[in-house]
């Protein structure tokens, strides 16, 4: 399901701001995508597509390779500890973690932007 076009618009500017505001402050920011998960990776994509951060220096950290970038399963996360990464998204869906559970639906994905 594609997002509409004012959606699109809104979550790629909310991207830009927290992105320059890293930037700006040398800090971390967090951008949380709820809802469904073809319409979360939808969202993703097009502030992927929008932002000017190689590819190269993203990851996903998720059960499937759905981005075009790196992709990490959560079990091997911590191989990201000591590395530097324009964007990290995490799948934080009930059933990409460990221990998935068939009775909680609180899908998210999250994108941390940091100033490098």
């Amino acid at each position: 399901m594609d997002l509409d076009s004012d959606a699109d618009a809104s979550v790629v500017e909310l991207a830009r701001g927290l992105r320059a505001e890293a930037t700006r402050t040398n800090e971390r920011r967090l951008l949380v995508l709820a809802g469904g998960l073809e319409r979360g990776y939808d969202a993703l994509e097009t502030v992927l597509d929008d932002l000017s951060v190689p590819i190269t220096r993203t990851t996903l950290v998720g059960p499937d390779d759905r981005l075009r970038c790196e992709q990490v399963p959560q079990s091997r996360a911590g191989d990201l500890l000591g590395t530097t990464r324009d964007v990290v998204t995490i799948d934080a869906t009930p059933n990409s973690g460990p221990t998935p559970s068939a009775n909680s639906w609180a899908p998210s994905l999250a994108a941390a932007y940091s100033s490098s």
